[in-house]
């Protein structure tokens, strides 16, 4: 249908279309109180070890169930809600089916720690993953489940790294996102798993607006091959903006200060390992390398008797269990050295490690025993680094080891300011926590470290690092900016143990501040409005880009433009753009029938022809002289014709451009990562060597149809 002859057709197929989306959206919402099934999607299960599961888990009772504040933060009475609540993990392999306690579970998760026993879970009901997980989650894979479960929509708490877009959502989808990045770039696959959600909670408001200035904008099609085309708001329509809204996560202030207190308590008491076992009940004292400062009635104990207590204490708390040391455990460990040697008389200061290996992360899932010889800590070298560092070793204490969330808490409160200038940071509990039991923190000024810094210094990076084994720009903290703030906070320290009514006048009201921004901004109550109004919202945008897509298949041909663009060069064109496939071509190419193979395109992604794994298209090619270009290589390896154009869906090429850079090696790449490739008719391709520079080039860009 060409629908720049027939506007009036056009324009009554649109008025069908909003007549379409307004019918389902009031079916949606008038449908009567029938609770609506929402998925929730996150790390492992509620009661294991993880700020995601921990977070989801109160989010999942404020939308299962009537919030009283008054009845001091209790959840209960789940009659009222409008949700039932289903929940998925990718830690814990379930078989597909349906558990409803933990007795279901553990028969197939045997070594699997049980939920302590006033747990709240019976608001959740578990579902298993059908054919497991194997590390990658597709949206295909989210939409079968959904399917599977009769899930009416899904919200998932996770790195988005983790998700593989190969295919739109087929139900209302809403991400809890931590953004790990100042930026979203259309070069990067992950805007395209943020394109494809319906709405997107940003967990810092930086982060919602990087969010919002990217996929909360519509797609950008080229239409230099156009005049005019009545479909093209459609067509923007169909692929939607999300909805975006900053939504932290919930911070019990007064409940953080009340579990510190009781886990402070007990280790003036005991020692910490003993704590820990009567926090949870356990017969078992495990006791691994603790060391005599954490014993209560030793005279360097950190929490018993009158001789420390005026010490200086650095907190320095967090996982330790990636190559990439995401949370800086070097720079901070080098700027606390650089501090302390500073100092002419350093005896009362001392650094507090409680550091998160990997090993003991897996311990929920293997009865909370040692991790075995054979498995390697993947973080720093903590113990190495600081011997290296030249300070004494009664200047620090290393605490490696899962606590309760009492002593945790506990060891918050003892400090006197908290050490976290991470390299980036999604939210930051440990900063949050810190501040809400009144400790100042000193953090990077990147990302939600800057935006959630009140109490304390948040210091300016010192520049911008890329690793090779993320996506995204990292920043390098400031060893000397830290060092010093870590002299300015000893300073007040000093001040306010001498009684000096300024500096504690200043920190009481810097507390104040700190306490009220807090009860506002992240209480359960705004958190669980906020997210009720947004999955709304995320519905609705759910309907109006399936009314749109309807629209399109029923009414319109697939669009005979902005269906791809072609880069080409012995280093491909970076890919930056929204057209959802990228010819990989070589020098020479000229499309011979271009609005007919934007059209192919389109009906590819519109119509899902071939599928979601189906990521490649081959272009058959002829030379100038009616030649066919081979499909394959001399080399007989089962590599394509340097020659041969290769259609690759865009989203892919964002992924594996970081990766590699040489066309053929990004071809190899997306022939591994693809079903078999569909091979389109002859007729669209030549190529033309005349000319042709035999010398290694640089990618260019093309929209449309020559090269």
């Amino acid at each position: 249908m060409d629908t720049t002859k027939a506007p009036s057709l056009f324009i009554i197929a649109v008025l069908l279309g909003k007549a379409l989306f307004a019918a389902a959206l009031q079916d949606n919402r008038t449908s009567g109180k029938k609770k609506k099934k929402l998925g929730l999607f996150t790390a492992s299960l509620p009661w294991t070890f993880g700020p995601y599961q921990a977070q989801m888990h109160q989010l999942s009772m404020l939308l299962s169930s009537t919030y009283d504040g008054n009845h001091q933060g209790k959840f209960h009475d789940d009659s009222q809600g409008e949700y039932e609540i289903y929940w998925l993990n990718f830690a814990v392999s379930l078989p597909h089916g349906i558990y409803q306690n933990y007795a279901e579970i553990k028969a197939h998760a045997p070594n699997l720690v049980p939920p302590p026993d006033d747990f709240p879970l019976d608001h959740i009901t578990f579902l298993g993953l059908p054919g497991g997980h194997d590390g990658n989650l597709f949206t295909s894979k989210i939409n079968e489940i959904a399917k599977m479960y009769e899930l009416d929509l899904l919200l998932s708490l996770m790195d988005i790294t983790k998700v593989i877009p190969n295919e739109e959502f087929a139900l209302p989808c809403l991400a809890w996102v931590p953004l790990h990045s100042a930026t979203v770039k259309k070069s990067n696959v992950d805007y395209w798993v943020l394109r494809r959600y319906h709405g997107i909670a940003g967990l810092a408001p930086s982060g919602a607006m990087a969010i919002n200035d990217t996929v909360g904008r519509e797609i950008e099609i080229n239409e230099s091959s156009m005049e005019f085309d009545h479909s093209h708001k459609l067509l923007k329509e169909i692929f939607g903006t999300a909805q975006v809204e900053f939504i932290p996560h919930i911070i019990d202030r007064q409940g953080i200060i009340s579990s510190g207190t009781v886990g402070l308590s007990l280790l003036r008491q005991m020692s910490v390992a003993e704590a820990d076992a009567k926090l949870t009940e356990s017969n078992t004292v495990i006791n691994r390398g603790q060391e005599s400062t954490l014993e209560a009635g030793h005279h360097l104990s950190l929490f018993s008797g009158e001789h420390r207590k005026d010490d200086f204490i650095v907190l320095l708390q967090g996982g330790n269990y990636e190559s990439e040391d995401r949370k800086g455990w070097d720079t901070s460990l080098q700027a606390f050295a650089r501090f302390y040697n500073s100092l002419e008389d350093p005896s009362r200061v001392h650094l507090l490690i409680h550091s998160m290996e990997s090993y003991l992360i897996a311990a929920d899932h293997n009865s909370d025993q040692d991790a075995p010889a054979t498995v390697l800590p993947k973080g720093n070298m903590l113990h190495l680094l600081l011997h290296e560092l030249g300070l004494p070793r009664d200047a620090y204490t290393i605490d490696i080891a899962r606590h309760a969330p009492e002593v945790v808490a506990a060891y918050k409160i003892r400090a006197d300011v908290c050490l976290h200038p991470s390299k980036v940071e999604g939210f930051g509990m440990n900063i949050m926590e810190c501040q809400a039991v009144g400790t100042p923190v000193i953090t990077t000024n990147y990302t939600a470290m800057g935006d959630f810094t009140k109490l304390g210094r948040s210091i300016s990076p010192r520049q911008m690092i890329h690793s090779p084994g993320e996506l995204y720009q990292m920043a390098l903290p400031d060893v000397m900016g830290i060092a010093d703030a870590l002299g300015e906070i000893y300073q007040e320290h000093l001040f306010m143990k001498q009684g000096d009514e300024a500096a504690l006048s200043r920190r009481e009201k810097e507390i104040q501040v700190t306490n009220d921004w807090i009860d506002e901004t992240f209480s359960p109550t705004k958190v669980g409005s906020i997210f009720k109004e947004l999955l709304r919202r995320t519905n609705d945008e759910f309907l109006k880009r399936s009314a749109a897509k309807q629209l399109y298949i029923s009414s319109l041909s697939p669009p005979t433009y902005g269906g791809y663009r072609i880069a080409s060069g012995y280093h491909s064109t970076i890919v930056d753009w929204d057209e959802p496939w990228t010819i990989l071509a070589p020098d020479g190419l000229k499309i011979l029938h271009p609005q007919q193979l934007h059209s192919i395109c389109w009906g590819a992604i519109l119509n899902d022809d071939g599928g979601p794994n189906n990521n490649i298209l081959v272009l058959p090619a002829v030379y100038e002289d009616g030649t066919p270009v081979p499909f394959m290589s001399a080399s007989g390896n089962g590599v394509p014709h340097d020659d041969l154009p290769i259609l690759v869906k865009t989203y892919m090429l964002t992924a594996l451009q970081s990766q590699a850079s040489r066309k053929k090696s990004l071809v190899g790449l997306a022939l591994q990562n693809s079903a078999a490739p569909r091979i389109l008719n002859q007729g669209f391709a030549q190529i033309n060597r005349r000319g042709k520079d035999s010398g290694i080039s640089f990618g260019r860009i093309s929209p449309d149809n020559e090269l």
